[in-house]
Parts: structure tokens; C-alpha cells; sequence
């Protein structure tokens, strides 16, 4: 996206503003592949000494994806424990109703 584009959505003058490029790559083109450039871009961008220590990150929607999926993993087997223990409790109830009629 060109800057002069992007200034009309984004005050790129602020220090505090933490700036995100979006890329998305072509087809056939693996997403390693594209890391390894976009690196390559921006730390030449930035003037970086080869054994130089990255100052920017590269996040991929996979990263995110995962971490997500762990949290509804975890948030499906609560749900399966409070399920049984519900039909557990609603069994002894039924039973104990039983018992008096």
C-alpha cells in the first residue's frame, strides 16, 4: 500500500503509533517463503548489520488461529465435565422423586 495512501488513514507522524503492514502473498507462493523475503525487505529497510538482532516481527493469522484453538479446546472439555456432572445430578434428583411417589 502506498505511504502517501496510507497517511489518509493512519497518523504515521506519531512515534507512539505502532505501524502494521498487511500482506498477503500470491498463489503458489508458500507462506515461509514470503517471511523470508518480507525479512530480507525490512531489514534492509532498516538498515540492519547481517548478525543484527531483528527490531520489527512478522505475525501470521495462523499463530493466532492455534491459540485460539487451544482455548476452545480447553473451554469444550469444561463444558463435556459440566455436562456430565448436570445429567449426574439431574439422574439422582429423578431417582429421589422416584422413591417418594
Amino acid at each position: 500500500m502506498p505511504v502517501q495512501f496510507l497517511r489518509t488513514f493512519v497518523d504515521i507522524r506519531n512515534e507512539n503509533a505502532n505501524p502494521m503492514i498487511w500482506v498477503m502473498g500470491k498463489p503458489n507462493v508458500s507462506n515461509e517463503e514470503m517471511a523470508d523475503e518480507l525479512t530480507q525487505i525490512l531489514r534492509s529497510a532498516r538498515r540492519l548489520k547481517p548478525k543484527a538482532k531483528d527490531n520489527f516481527a512478522l505475525n501470521q493469522t495462523s499463530m493466532i488461529s492455534r491459540g485460539l484453538d487451544q482455548v476452545f479446546r480447553v473451554i469444550n472439555i469444561a463444558g463435556g465435565f459440566i455436562g456430565i456432572f448436570s445429567i449426574l445430578v439431574g439422574g439422582f434428583g429423578i431417582a429421589t422423586l422416584c422413591l417418594f411417589l
